[in-house]
């Protein structure tokens, strides 16, 4: 019998402390009124419920109140947006600039795509039970890793919010996110992210290998939990959702917004060389030539222009299912299995824009981050399904080796290890974190500056249109 799972038999019984220690930071109120565009009272909300604490001199953030450690980058995302969105941009930037201080994010990101690799052969049982945290700890109660697509727009937003409030480190933000966009590049080494091949016959026999010969698990296989219906209605969605973006030319894992910001932020510090070099990633990773054409002549083109970059849409957020099956083994004990899976729930298609229009100009879908989100999941499959697969199968044999070293069927040992397989599995939430006051997608078009200064935007979808108007300055 592996020794992991002699020692997990020993631990079962007396683990169920570790996952009733905390929850997820709640952020209901104040991204529910985001959600319903509130702006200004969602950043109010997030003010009040997360309130910034200072350090003694007030020169730097070091946490936000009634926050959990692991949330704090999370949260701190969620809550730079909110305030940028709502106008208060010196507020903003400094909320981004912390978060982006304390994340490691070219070793995060190095590290993501190091540990979860796109070819499913080369997968390895052993880094998903490296310790007994991993058996009994669901994701949600881990530190949130910011993730690729994230980290480059938390720098790019900085840096836009950095020059709306006119301050004067814009172009710093702007290369950092510029230096994670070449990084996150040489590290994916593919212009597009596909679907995984989940090697689903090795994660069994890796199983049977970990049990050993002394319980034989009957019918019970990864294959039968991982062939459910809802992963591949999960994985149907987002291939559709993938493909679409595709097909309309949105679907950069780069994030070509970014690279539009960066050079908003490098041409208005006068730094050329950087300038050219965010200019040739937009064209590069969006493909929209023409715009960045007219970007590259500007200084040819003469005139008084104006960039107009928009956000529209609500971003894709987190939705869960579990799947549970009893494992009963004759002559040996009962098992439990619950796995618990995120999967992504793209929200108000019908309120996403079909056109947004300046005088007769219409702007351009830059990217999509229904598609970034996507694409950033299927790379994560093996930490976000795999990975509770196996907790929820190490939990179970545990339990069932808890009870096979008790010879007497039946005996308070037996209920006592099956009930705490249960108590273990039923406690494990899913992990619903991810930066979800983005946009759904990004537009962007270089316009001439209204005579008078205003500039009137019409927004027009499904249920609708409006307009949005912006004083637009010398």
């Amino acid at each position: 019998m592996n020794n992991r799972f002699k020692f997990l038999a020993r631990s079962v019984t007396i683990g169920c402390a570790l996952v009733l220690a905390g929850c997820t930071t709640n952020t209901k109120e104040m991204s529910g009124l985001y959600d319903d565009g509130r702006f200004a009272d969602a950043a109010i909300a997030g003010d009040e419920a997360f309130e910034v604490l200072r350090v003694a001199d007030g020169s730097r953030i070091r946490g936000f109140k009634n926050t959990e450690d692991r949330d704090m980058l999370w949260l701190g995302m969620e809550k730079g947006k909110i305030l940028s969105d709502a106008g208060r941009f010196d507020d903003a930037v400094d909320v981004y600039q912390h978060v982006f201080s304390v994340q490691d994010h070219l070793s995060d990101m190095e590290t993501l795509f190091a540990e979860n690799p796109l070819d499913g052969s080369s997968w390895d049982a052993g880094q998903f039970l490296e310790d007994i945290g991993q058996a009994v700890m669901g994701a949600d109660q881990t530190t949130y890793v910011v993730q690729p697509y994230e980290a480059i727009l938390l720098g790019s937003y900085a840096s836009l919010s950095e020059m709306m409030a006119d301050r004067p480190y814009y172009a710093a933000f702007a290369r950092q996110s510029m230096q994670l966009q070449g990084e996150w590049r040489e590290n994916l080494q593919l212009e597009k992210v596909g679907e995984r091949r989940t090697p689903i016959k090795a994660m069994d026999d890796a199983m049977e290998s970990d049990v050993g010969p002394d319980v034989d698990l009957g019918e019970f296989s990864i294959a039968r939990i991982l062939n459910f219906d809802q992963f591949s209605l999960a994985k149907s969605s987002m291939r559709s959702v993938v493909a679409d973006a595709e097909k309309a030319g949105i679907s950069s894992p780069f994030v070509p917004f970014a690279s539009l910001i960066n050079w908003a932020a490098f041409t208005r510090s006068g730094a050329g060389t950087d300038a050219a070099t965010a200019l040739r990633g937009f064209r590069d990773f969006s493909g929209r030539q023409v715009l960045a054409d007219r970007l590259g002549d500007l200084a040819a083109e003469g005139g008084d222009k104006v960039l107009v970059l928009v956000g529209a849409g609500r971003g894709p957020t987190r939705d869960s299912f579990s799947v549970r099956i009893p494992i009963p083994i004759p002559d040996v004990g009962n098992g439990y299995f619950r796995g618990v899976y995120p999967i992504l729930d793209y929200r108000g298609r019908d309120t996403r824009p079909s056109s947004i229009t300046v005088g007769s100009q219409r702007l351009e879908i830059i990217d999509s981050v229904d598609a970034l989100a996507t694409q950033n999941f299927m790379i994560r499959e093996p930490e976000l399904w795999w990975r509770p697969t196996f907790r929820g199968v190490t939990r179970a044999v545990a339990a069932i080796i808890a009870q096979a070293v008790d010879d007497e069927s039946d005996s308070l040992l037996d209920l006592i290890a099956l009930g705490a397989n249960v108590i273990l599995a039923e406690a494990e939430q899913p992990d619903l974190r991810m930066w979800t006051s983005l946009p759904a997608l990004h537009y962007a078009g270089l316009v001439d500056r209204p005579a008078d200064g205003n500039m009137v935007i019409t927004i027009t979808s499904e249920t609708g249109t409006g307009t949005v108007s912006v004083d637009v300055p010398e």
